[in-house]
């Protein structure tokens, strides 16, 4: 539920590039942008994840309704679900659970 929220935030920021929604949760999550090593696998992530859910919108709604909240409506499913996903991989990085 955690990362569908912080999906629907990187949904509204103003750019729409996936690199830029990325950078944006990353900034909000761990107060610094994605490295060169990182960025391209977190939109590689996204881009495959989107691809999939567009496919199987089933397995959109299943991941969207995971939490007490409801999934903002006003979004598609497949580009909410995939970014979801990438907002998940980020909210379980190491740095982001371990702060030192």
């Amino acid at each position: 539920e955690a990362a569908r929220k912080l999906a629907e935030r990187m949904l509204e920021y103003h750019e729409q590039s996936p690199a830029a929604r990325i950078q944006y949760a990353m900034r909000l999550v761990l107060a610094r942008d994605a490295n060169e090593r990182e960025l391209p696998v977190l939109v590689n992530a996204m881009e495959r994840s989107h691809s999939r859910f567009q496919k199987d919108t089933q397995a959109a709604q299943q991941l969207l309704s995971v939490g007490e909240s409801q999934p903002n409506q006003q979004y598609d499913a497949a580009e909410l679900a995939a970014c979801t996903i990438v907002a998940s991989l980020i909210l379980n990085l190491d740095e982001t659970i371990n702060r030192e």
